[in-house]
């Protein structure tokens, strides 16, 4: 029993040893991590007291970076994802608070880039968002899927902010449904509208009764896209236009009318197919009453005989720069035809032309130049 607790006194005296030996070294840890903490505290006071330039950017120079990561207004970046305003929002704290509360960030959209959103409805929830943040701002909206029903439901939250649609941009095939739905987009006034770009695909007959936009729905309106099927369904205050686009095979018959009504323009690009029939073109018309008196820029981009009939109704006494195919110039194809067809245009509208495009050239560069040595700028493309 006495050998037993002797033994026990002689473990007990061991553990103190270890245990005093353990708080001296902790003492001295303790020691080492105060002397450290000390000499951390100057280097840390200046890391603390240290600016990044970046952020200390005042909040209008950081909208500017955030609006040169966008595409120029009023291109549209995705509703969501990498060039999305609400990729902006997941940088840091101080950025994120900056893009939500910046409404012009928001002003523009893609319906139809959408990716990363998990649902139709998801995509009605981020737009709906765009909208309301980016108020009061004007709207540019784009959407490029001919399959309406991809976008239409997401266009249409955007129907109660339909005051502040600036630029449209839409691609649809109408079937019947589609035709309702764009008419009830578009039958209501948007007064601050400037832009308006259809392109239209069409499997049925047109609306049953053509959508007119007057002056008083669209008095901003200015500017103008349309291909056949959007001329056959729209009738536009087309005199208060200064820029106007006819594509995707636009009956060359269908132009006069309006070309008639647009004196204002100052741009003009055509694609036109088919020569004139009977019935298209209005009586008795001749080359002064398609005169275009503000007319600047003008683009033929393809060449059929109906560019070639339309080329010489035309007379556009402001013109400055003109391009279109060199076999749009007449046939036979040779420099005296080409040549002689460019003199006789510019005679008679007596233009002076600074800039003469000409697209899928045969005959030499110098051939033109030497023909028309007054033209500052002759571009083979």
């Amino acid at each position: 029993m006495l050998d037993s607790l002797e033994a026990d006194r002689a473990l007990v005296a061991n553990f103190d040893a270890q245990i005093f030996d353990l708080e001296a070294q902790i003492s001295a840890l303790r020691l080492t991590i105060s002397e450290l903490s000390a000499a951390k505290g100057p280097a840390e006071q200046r890391l603390k007291a240290f600016k990044y330039p970046v952020l200390t950017l005042p909040n209008e120079i950081i909208t500017e970076i955030f609006l040169q990561y966008l595409p120029p207004y009023p291109d549209a970046p995705s509703l969501v994802g990498l060039h999305s305003p609400i990729h902006l929002t997941h940088i840091c704290g101080q950025w994120r608070e900056i893009a939500l509360t910046t409404p012009i960030l928001w002003r523009a959209v893609d319906l139809t880039r959408f990716g990363g959103t998990p649902s139709m409805e998801g995509a009605i929830r981020f737009a709906e968002m765009r909208w309301e943040r980016s108020a009061p701002y004007p709207l540019s909206i784009h959407a490029y899927d001919y399959d309406i029903n991809h976008w239409f439901p997401i266009f249409a939250a955007a129907f109660p902010h339909r005051a502040r649609w600036q630029h449209l941009e839409l691609n649809a095939e109408l079937t019947n449904d589609a035709d309702m739905s764009l008419r009830n987009a578009l039958e209501e006034p948007m007064p601050l509208l400037r832009t308006l770009k259809l392109s239209l695909l069409r499997l049925h007959p047109p609306f049953s009764e053509l959508l007119t936009l007057r002056n008083e729905d669209v008095p901003l309106l200015h500017s103008v896209a349309l291909d056949n099927c959007g001329i056959q369904s729209l009738i536009l205050p087309w005199a208060q236009l200064t820029s106007l686009t006819l594509t995707a095979a636009v009956h060359s018959g269908r132009c006069v009318p309006i070309l008639l009504q647009a004196t204002r323009l100052v741009s003009l690009t055509l694609d036109l197919v088919f020569p004139y029939l009977e019935d298209d073109v209005p009586e008795n018309l001749s080359v002064a009453e398609l005169t275009l008196p503000r007319l600047e820029r003008l683009f033929f981009f393809k060449s059929s005989d109906a560019d070639m009939d339309f080329f010489e109704l035309l007379n556009t006494p402001a013109l400055r720069c003109l391009t279109l195919p060199e076999s749009m110039l007449g046939w036979p194809s040779s420099e005296t035809t080409y040549i002689g067809t460019l003199k006789a245009f510019m005679s008679k509208c007596r233009s002076t032309l600074e800039e003469l495009r000409i697209l899928s050239p045969t005959i030499p560069e110098h051939t033109y130049r030497d023909a028309f040595p007054l033209i500052p700028s002759i571009i083979y493309s």
